[in-house]
């Protein structure tokens, strides 16, 4: 019997991203998001930075069409927590991205 681990929290963060990038489009964070450095720093950090939970699957007969059918719904505290890593670190990055520039311009 074959078994696959899930981490519903990485599923989670990918939705609260997704969300924000469509409730954002004009804001500063929506560029830093779509680059996938950048998007995968913030992935790091958060996931790091809460407990992840998991879901192991066991003997999965066949896909469900949706998702949201098979797997638990995010937590509203884990999503809060998600939201706010995820702006404290693109706000981190974009301080040390300003910084940067107005260094090169210093020197």
């Amino acid at each position: 019997m074959s078994s696959l681990s899930v981490n519903l929290t990485h599923l989670c963060l990918e939705k609260e991203i997704k969300y924000i990038l469509s409730s954002s489009l004009y804001h500063p964070y929506y560029s830093f998001l779509e680059n996938t450095s950048i998007k995968q720093q913030i992935i790091d950090y958060v996931l790091s930075s809460v407990p992840n939970r998991q879901l192991i699957i066991t003997e999965l007969l066949e896909l469900p069409q949706e998702s949201s059918s098979f797997f638990p719904q995010c937590p509203i505290e884990e999503r809060i927590e998600i939201n706010k890593l995820v702006l404290s670190k693109l706000t981190n990055i974009l301080s040390d991205r300003v910084l940067q520039k107005a260094m090169k311009n210093v020197a």
